[in-house]
């Protein structure tokens, strides 16, 4: 191992371990350790991005995929059968990007010290399994809440829901992303890992299972998938170091993951954002501002003083209750500008109520006024930057199957 790389080694786990001491210990706390832990991770990343190792392997990926697609499943399905309970995670827009802005890079990090260390024990992997149960050990007390290990459960009951629900699935599921990670290198095992815990933080509701079931359900899956993938017996391509990767690819991927993030936190929470190019709502709401609005589904969940979303003719406008009314035993809505000197010469009737203003980021919009003239819809934009992707990725396609055809002949 070159000197450089285990010096590279040896600092990101100093991040790691000191990143687990601030988020642990209270020494930081409110949302500055948000950001320093996701900066720390970040910076974990990056010294163990040239040691990454990724495979090129359409099977593995295909696997990852449908390893996704039945827990998700069978998710849903447990909550069909028990009944659904509220998510305690804040899974408002601003929340779920707080939390994402910690747990992916975290998820990056870690997975990129396994590949790390599976790739350079991986020649013994053949003549002693045991080294993946180990190092799936290792890297499951990483996934689980070091509060829980520090602090055990002081009576049986809880010690045993602990392991069964919490330990167990932990475990089988790091059994799994061990092989992956082998097998197909931290890109692998940083998809399945993130689209396992994806609904965790972008759904506002979760299936309510009994603790048993579920720890038991999770353990058997992910066991099941790590038997199916050695039984499949692939044929492994060479590994690829990312020194094979440009910057901007890897940049263009993180940004089509985070457009694919916002999106999707965005129909989860049935919130959708707005630019404002109005400055009737000043200085509560400012010209270029950007408000989350989140669809109601009753006029219950609206009083005096929200500021609402309603449809004026082909407009949207966002003005505050100032006063509710009835006309034929029906609630509507007298609004006004916080602006305006008088309240606007109409009533919104419930049916024309978009949502409720939850959340105002200022300035962002700015920028985005004159594109959101001509794009208005945030699907348009994910398409756009999935076709930049697949410019930047042509030349690179091409480039293998070249190599390909050649070392075939």
């Amino acid at each position: 191992m070159p000197v450089t790389e285990k010096i590279q080694v040896i600092l990101a786990l100093i991040l790691l371990l000191s990143g687990l001491y601030i988020q642990y210990s209270g020494l930081v706390t409110g949302m500055t350790v948000y950001f320093i832990l996701g900066v720390l991770w970040l910076l974990g990343y990056m010294l163990m991005y040239r040691t990454t190792v990724i495979i090129s392997n359409v099977r593995i990926y295909s696997i990852v995929l449908l390893a996704s697609i039945v827990y998700v499943s069978v998710t849903i399905i447990e909550g069909t059968v028990f009944g659904w309970g509220l998510n305690t995670i804040d899974t408002r827009p601003i929340g779920i990007l707080v939390n994402l802005s910690r747990f992916i890079p975290y998820v990056l990090f870690v997975e990129s010290l396994r590949s790390y260390i599976v790739h350079i024990v991986g020649f013994k992997f053949k003549k002693n399994s045991l080294i993946i149960l180990l190092i799936a050990a290792i890297f499951t007390i990483l996934y689980i809440p070091l509060g829980k290990l520090v602090n055990p459960p002081t009576t049986t009951l809880s010690l045993i829901k602990l392991i069964a629900r919490t330990i167990m699935p932990t475990y089988a599921l790091s059994i799994l992303l061990t092989y992956l990670s082998y097998i197909g290198g931290s890109l692998a095992s940083t998809i399945l890992l993130v689209m396992v815990n994806l609904p965790q933080f972008i759904s506002p509701i979760l299936p309510a299972t009994p603790w048993f079931l579920e720890g038991f359900t999770n353990t058997v899956l992910f066991l099941l998938f790590t038997l199916m993938i050695v039984n499949t017996r692939m044929e492994l391509t060479k590994p690829l170091r990312l020194r094979g990767i440009s910057k901007r690819e890897v940049m263009g991927i993180l940004a089509y993951m985070l457009s694919l993030t916002i999106i999707l936190s965005f129909i989860a929470t049935e919130t959708r954002p707005y630019v404002i190019v109005s400055g009737s709502m000043e200085p509560t709401i400012s010209l270029g501002d950007i408000a989350i609005v989140k669809k109601i589904r009753n006029v219950s969940q609206v009083g005096l003083g929200d500021i609402i979303a309603f449809k004026f003719g082909d407009e949207v406008v966002m003005h505050r209750i100032v006063a509710i009314e009835q006309e034929s035993n029906i609630p509507v809505f007298v609004t006004k500008g916080d602006a305006n000197r008088d309240i606007d010469p109409w009533v919104v009737e419930p049916d024309k109520i978009i949502g409720k203003v939850v959340y105002v980021i200022p300035k962002l919009g700015i920028p985005l006024i004159y594109a959101l003239m001509y794009l208005n819809n945030p699907f348009t934009i994910l398409g756009i930057v999935a076709v930049v992707l697949l410019y930047t990725y042509i030349p690179r396609i091409k480039s293998y199957r070249l190599r390909r055809r050649g070392s075939v002949s």
